[in-house]
């Protein structure tokens, strides 16, 4: 057990989040090949693949190195990590681009297919923000088991509400179970938020009666 408490304490390095990256990069670009060419790539484009990898793990890894997107802890990762994690993304897909357009304009041929430029690019993110999304709900999933658990309904579905949210969902000593959120404006009512279901300020009692809750 303690073992186990010492190893979700500590954050993976930053060179271990640089070669996750790195490898998700690799595996998009050949993604992207595949999904272009359905499955069946051309002989000619298979032959520059090994090139093209390399060469887009290269760009990827330096605008990763730049942007720092290895320095972020994945298990807390949010809406700016999201944002900074875009952008370096595009920026690295954006210098793909121009690479084609001077590769074109001397020799008529891209170096990659701009169709390929942009499944990479969506393939990327997704793949970026699957792995630490993954982490983050492993970590809240394992981190400290033996915990007190408690039902808890939470007033307000907008920003403070959220707040309230995540800081219950990082308290080390009782693990926070969010019901609900409840709310008085009409428009959110019936919505989700981040999983938990909005409910009207009616809903109280019964949910008082259904649920076992506790705050």
């Amino acid at each position: 057990m303690e073992f186990k408490e010492k190893i979700l304490k500590k954050n993976t390095p930053t060179w271990l989040n640089l070669c996750f990256d790195i490898i998700i990069c690799g595996i998009s670009i050949t993604t992207a090949y595949l999904l272009r060419f359905n499955f069946s790539i051309p002989e000619k484009d298979l032959d520059i693949l090994p090139s093209v990898i390399i060469y887009v793990i290269i760009v990827r890894a330096i605008t990763f190195f730049i942007g720092k997107t290895h320095t972020l802890i994945f298990r807390y990762t949010g809406t700016s990590d999201t944002l900074r994690i875009f952008f370096v993304l595009f920026v690295g897909s954006f210098i793909f681009g121009i690479v084609n357009i001077v590769s074109f304009k001397y020799s008529k041929v891209f170096l990659i297919p701009m169709s390929i430029i942009i499944i990479d690019f969506i393939v990327s993110l997704l793949g970026l923000l699957f792995i630490r999304v993954f982490i983050k709900v492993m970590y809240l999933q394992f981190d400290n088991p033996d915990r007190e658990k408690l039902n808890v309904i939470l007033y307000g579905a907008g920003k403070i509400g959220m707040i309230t949210k995540k800081a219950l969902e990082r308290d080390a000593g009782i693990k926070y179970n969010i019901v609900a959120f409840i709310d008085d404006y009409p428009n959110k009512i019936g919505k989700m938020l981040e999983g938990t279901k909005i409910l009207d300020t009616k809903s109280i009692d019964s949910l008082l009666w259904s649920k076992e809750i506790d705050q």
